[in-house]
């Protein structure tokens, strides 16, 4: 690499966009579900890492810094919502015979992968997962309509943990990324769950998406 200055011009944010979720059916094996949720409904995502820094002293003098980090908080908010999702995020008794629910008792929630999309300019977009989330909070707010449309929105919190044995809770690939692999959509990228750069190979690689890429070629 060259020694000197490089100017560098990043693209800039302009837009979130689409929200996906996608529950674990056995979250220690890495293991979800099929179905995979998506949303556009998406007003603010808000992202909050929660960690420490520890100064280490040694001979009268600061020696080192110890970092530690305890997960990641999303704040999303919404303006709509699904009530079957909000259901199952809380573990919440859904009934097969009319749909109803049963919620306020302490139940077991169950993890779920959180991702959404960064838009940028120069048509550059971030692809984010968090692979395993649980809801810790939500409100649920409404107001009395008045002669002008007012918006009503409600914040989901999504707390994030580690889904690996690294400490790592987040994926992301942008697309202006020299490395960024050919062929890698969107609808793609969040067709699984990404945990690593394997999942992303296994992607590019299944025969049914070769295919795709090569009629749209």
């Amino acid at each position: 690499m060259d020694a000197g200055i490089k100017n560098m011009k990043p693209p800039y944010k302009l837009s979130v966009g689409s929200l996906y979720i996608c529950f674990a059916t056995d979250i220690d094996s890495g293991v979800y579900d099929s179905q995979i949720y998506k949303l556009d409904t998406v007003k603010k995502v808000g992202v909050t890492e929660n960690g420490s820094s520890t100064p280490v002293y040694a001979s009268g003098k600061k020696y080192d810094t110890v970092n530690s980090s305890s997960g990641t908080e999303l704040a999303v908010d919404q303006i709509a919502f699904p009530d079957e999702l909000v259901a199952k995020m809380r573990g919440e008794t859904v009934s097969s015979k009319y749909g109803s629910v049963k919620s306020g008792a302490s139940n077991e929630r169950p993890y779920f992968m959180a991702g959404y999309v960064e838009e940028k300019s120069n048509g550059v977009k971030k692809f984010v997962q968090y692979p395993k989330c649980q809801l810790t909070e939500n409100t649920n707010d409404i107001e009395t309509k008045e002669d002008t449309y007012k918006e009503q929105s409600d914040t989901y919190t999504f707390s994030s943990s580690a889904f690996d044995s690294e400490g790592n809770d987040k994926f992301t690939i942008q697309t202006d990324n020299e490395k960024f692999p050919e062929g890698l959509t969107e609808e793609l990228f969040f067709s699984k769950v990404i945990r690593s750069d394997d999942d992303i190979d296994s992607l590019i690689t299944e025969p049914e998406n070769l295919d795709q890429e090569q009629e749209e070629g």
